[in-house]
């Protein structure tokens, strides 16, 4: 057993614990057919103990939070008896969750960075009634802790994240598949699996369907947030898209969210659009739009060059969700994580080289002749120098059969080298406009368009960019025959050639709104 897999024993004290929102919170919410007042009253008492009767197993975390995983099954010595872990289970259930299981995301209010905000992701989710968005059954406060208040969200636990499943080898066309290693006995958790029949025969279901079915999903959820409610996500990405043993995907992590549902009008002269975030609007403060939203390769290049006047917080949304989209599509790679064991290697290998009593950190060895004390600068004799100057020897080589093998998506855009690396790599797909007549929002970037380092390029066509990088598009197509399945081959080249091209626009205003991928994708 891992070191990740071990449960971890909460110990909040029940009298400091108490029920501040969720549906348990707002019992009108339910929905439960024949609910009782005093066996809901029993559910929310319950939950607020759960976490201190029952054992948490870590399951995930997130820049601001950890998550761990529970069984609704009673403890012997509860007490309480069948009804109240009944109900919260029917709630699972009628969610599409994961039978008898529930998650808890754990936040300590006090180590939130601007802008996550696990208070306002409470209030929003309270609100939010949509099949597609995750259910809040609970959030607990908890106080015991003089130095932080911590407050636990109780969700439903579903199989797996879009992530695992984009990065399993059964979850592609099934020419690829056929090509791809399936065994992967070296890696110990591939929780796509359990989800495998998504896309799989039989039944006669295939990746298109999958794909179709789950940018329907998306944008229908993304249509509710941002035309009924006014709620713009800013984090879309796979880590926060759930899927279920059903097929049904949830849409989770509103800690960044923005709620534009009572927004001020934008500066005179300012130009505006529906989710428009002007310096004025984030937060109640006045302390300006906040830019650092969004993750890696899937944040909108508006993002990058912080516009005086602010962003359009649903086109970055929709953006974020077409590069995700985008991603069902790119190839799959093989790559391999250093285990625990090479870890420990690399740091033997290291303690070997270091000589025999001498115990000083790297650094100061690198800085200081073994033989004296003297500094070791720049402007010394350069002629002889110390042999605690001289280059370490290479590391031995490794075999070529450690680590844990498998397999990851290859990135629409490479996000992992930074903002210029992103805008560089946006920039050699869709081109770098000439003019700022071209990005009407690069008016107000800083620097402004003429100042980027970057040289003015035209955009490549897009059959072009889905030949190169949307490699298991023709695949995903050829499996569909084009009698019986037509129309599905229709939905998928709609979502690929139309839908996904409208959303990866450098030009926000240019972008699709979410209702328009909605009724191109449910056109027969």
């Amino acid at each position: 057993m891992s070191v990740d897999d071990v449960p971890v024993d909460p110990t909040p004290p029940e009298n400091t614990r108490r029920l501040v929102g969720g549906v348990l919170f707002r019992r009108g919410q339910l929905g439960v057919h024949g609910t009782d007042p005093a066996i809901e009253q029993e559910a929310a008492d319950d939950i607020v103990t759960l976490a201190t009767t029952s054992r948490l197993t870590p399951h995930s975390g997130g820049l601001c939070s950890d998550v761990y995983r529970t069984s609704l099954a009673l403890d012997s010595d509860n007490g309480r008896g069948a009804p109240p872990r009944s109900l919260l289970g029917e709630l699972v259930e009628r969610h599409a969750g994961t039978p008898g299981q529930i998650c808890i995301k754990r936040v300590t209010v006090e180590d939130q960075c601007r802008p996550h905000s696990v208070e306002l992701e409470v209030s929003m989710l309270e609100r939010l009634s949509h099949r597609n968005i995750v259910l809040l059954l609970a959030a607990v406060e908890d106080t015991s802790d003089p130095f932080g208040t911590v407050l636990d969200l109780h969700m439903p636990l579903y199989p797996a994240t879009l992530t695992d499943l984009l990065n399993d080898p059964c979850f592609a066309p099934s020419s690829i598949v056929a090509t791809l290693d399936q065994d992967l006995d070296v890696q110990r958790h591939r929780p796509a699996l359990s989800l495998s029949h998504l896309c799989s025969t039989p039944p006669r279901r295939k990746f298109a369907s999958f794909a179709v079915s789950l940018a329907s999903q998306l944008f229908s959820a993304l249509a509710y947030l941002h035309d009924e409610q006014r709620i713009a996500h800013r984090d879309i990405k796979p880590d926060n898209i759930l899927v279920s043993a059903d097929g049904t995907v949830k849409l989770i992590d509103f800690g960044t969210a923005l709620d534009l549902s009572s927004a001020a009008p934008s500066a005179a002269g300012a130009e505006t659009g529906p989710g428009r975030v002007g310096h004025a609007k984030e937060g109640s403060n006045g302390s300006g739009a906040v830019f650092q939203v969004g993750t890696g390769c899937f944040r909108a290049p508006e993002l990058l060059f912080a516009p005086t006047d602010g962003y359009d917080a649903f086109k970055i949304d929709i953006w974020a969700a077409g590069v995700t989209l985008a991603h069902l599509f790119t190839a799959l790679e093989t790559v391999v994580e250093e285990t625990e064991e090479d870890d420990e290697d690399d740091e033997t290998w290291d303690d070997e080289r270091v000589q025999e009593g001498d115990d000083r950190p790297s650094w100061q060895r690198a800085l200081w002749d073994d033989d004296d004390d003297e500094v070791t600068t720049m402007g010394k004799d350069t002629s002889a120098p110390p042999s605690a100057m001289t280059a370490p020897p290479p590391p031995p080589p490794r075999a070529a059969t450690r680590g844990k093998r498998g397999y990851a998506r290859a990135p629409l855009f490479a996000g992992s080298f930074g903002e210029i690396g992103l805008a560089s790599s946006i920039f050699s797909l869709l081109g770098r406009p000439h003019t700022a007549a071209e990005w009407t929002e690069s008016t107000t970037f800083q620097p402004p368009l003429h100042r980027l380092p970057f040289p003015p390029s035209s955009p490549r066509p897009f059959a072009e960019i889905v030949e190169e990088k949307l490699v298991y598009f023709h695949p995903a197509l050829d499996e569909l025959d084009r009698g019986g399945e037509g129309k599905m081959r229709e939905r998928l080249e709609k979502l690929v050639l139309v839908a996904i091209r409208e959303m990866l626009v450098l030009s926000a205003s240019k972008r699709c709104e979410a209702r328009r991928v909605v009724e191109l994708l449910q056109q027969e």
